[in-house]
């Protein structure tokens, strides 16, 4: 799959995770004021603003780059949007560990890497953990893989360690 597909279709995937979020913020009255009077929109016309609205939101978050070619519209997701559509993934994730066990991770990044360790910190906070120290933090939910998914791409492997295992 090329790489146009592939952004083409996390796109995709993106406006369908939020979907609802954003349907509750325009499930507003369909209907238009034309300075003095109010017009009935058509379905087809609706489904058109509702599209053209989603696109905005996402593009004023900054998750989408919209261009305008030849062909039409050309959306690509940006990094703001990678991260915060693995950060909702993530979130949905609800399954819990069982009763005393934790998902903990320690790290001691140095401060040539200091990227890398200021992204794992806003990785663990949006992902719920919660920190006992400064590079020690924990959570009571089963995504000790999607840690190790962010660790790997994030570069920073070698210098962290994830336990998944219970409280004494």
């Amino acid at each position: 799959m090329s790489a146009d597909k592939k952004q083409q279709k996390q796109i995709s995937n993106l406006l369908g995770k939020i979907n609802n979020e954003v349907n509750a913020l325009f499930s507003a009255n369909w209907s238009y004021c034309d300075r003095r009077q109010w017009i009935d929109i058509s379905d087809e016309d609706k489904e058109r603003i509702y599209q053209y609205r989603r696109l905005q939101y996402l593009k004023r978050k900054k998750w989408i780059k919209i261009k305008k070619t030849e062909e039409g519209l050309l959306c690509s997701l940006t990094q703001v949007g990678k991260k915060e559509l693995q950060r909702r993934e993530i979130i949905k994730k609800k399954e819990k560990l069982p009763a005393g066990q934790k998902c903990l991770v320690m790290f001691d990044i140095p401060e040539d890497a200091r990227s890398g360790r200021h992204a794992l910190r806003q990785f663990l906070k949006n992902a719920d953990f919660k920190r006992i120290q400064l590079s020690v933090w924990e959570s009571d939910r089963d995504i000790g893989e999607e840690v190790k998914k962010f660790i790997k791409r994030a570069g920073v492997s070698k210098w962290v360690i994830v336990f998944v295992g219970k409280k004494l």
